[in-house]
């Protein structure tokens, strides 16, 4: 099998896996497959996702996270984990990790890296949805 090539983790990349639901004043953040090694690596997600609630118009947000095939360095992860903590504190409502195979769908396609497409999120958001996220990103 071989392995997908690291995505090269831009604010840029990050606000493109981002995908807002003004209905439910949600927004679903998809690093699927992301490879979290750098200081440089947070401080992009950090900067992608600000971009993306500031795209909203909203000044918090529901959050849902796909950590499905994600990867945290060692070296970064305490970093990762206080930076994720200090932006629920200033922008998310609530937020909800989840890993998409823990759903037991799409089988060996998603498991082999495949591209994700925007269906594809579009399915995923129906999934975190109906694996109890409630419209407000509650777990029920």
């Amino acid at each position: 099998m071989h392995a997908p090539e690291r995505d090269v983790i831009t604010k840029e990349l990050i606000f493109g896996r981002a995908n807002y639901d003004a209905t439910n004043n949600t927004l679903f953040l998809h690093f699927r497959g992301l490879q979290v090694n750098t200081l440089d690596d947070v401080h992009a997600i950090k900067d992608g996702i600000k971009k993306a609630i500031k795209h909203t118009r909203e000044s918090r947000v529901h959050v849902v996270v796909n950590y499905d095939e994600f990867v945290l360095s060692e070296n970064v992860d305490k970093d990762y984990w206080i930076m994720t903590t200090e932006m629920q504190k200033e922008f998310y409502l609530s937020v909800k990790r989840f890993n998409i195979s823990s759903f037991g769908t799409k089988g060996h396609v998603l498991q082999q890296g495949a591209i994700q497409t925007q269906t594809e999120r579009v399915e995923e958001q129906e999934q975190a949805k109906s694996a109890g996220v409630s419209k407000y990103g509650i777990t029920l």
